[in-house]
């Protein structure tokens, strides 16, 4: 693996490793064998586990407990993406633990701004009802959206 990761580095890519479904502390054992091997970062998923009907401050950001428990345990920046809708638990995420970014997926689909509604104080909270239809396009595309 270790020649791996060398041959990739010599081409100037990013090696990154998303823990999907795995977010199990036997997954925590292969992150910290992938971070010792030089692994540039690793995301924590669900993918295909997103859960349905998120609400701001009720229940988003389902798998951040575990991220800023692995960001412990391994010396790679650690991604989240998990249900986040709101700044302020965003804000919060970055500030109180040493998760090093965020990842949007649904709620782009139903906003492509809202990164910078968010940056301009538009908005605070994503329009996203994580209804998960937007699974069921074959384009992905938010159901909601016009």
């Amino acid at each position: 693996m270790k020649n791996i990761f060398e041959q990739v580095k010599l081409r100037n890519l990013t090696v990154k490793n998303r823990l999907m479904r795995s977010a199990t502390w036997e997954g925590v054992a292969i992150c910290k064998m992938l971070a010792r091997e030089g692994i540039d970062s690793i995301e924590v998923s669900g993918n295909g586990t997103s859960v349905s009907g998120i609400r701001p401050h009720v229940n988003e950001g389902y798998f951040a407990k575990f991220a800023a428990k692995l960001t412990k345990d391994v010396d790679t920046p650690v991604i989240v993406v998990v249900g986040l809708r709101s700044r302020d638990v965003m804000e919060n995420l970055l500030n109180s633990t040493d998760i090093a970014l965020l990842s949007l997926s649904r709620p782009l689909l139903r906003e492509p701004n809202f990164p910078a509604m968010l940056e301009k104080g538009e908005t605070s909270e994503s329009k996203c009802v994580s209804c998960n239809a937007c699974y069921s396009s074959q384009e992905h595309r938010c159901i909601f959206r016009k």
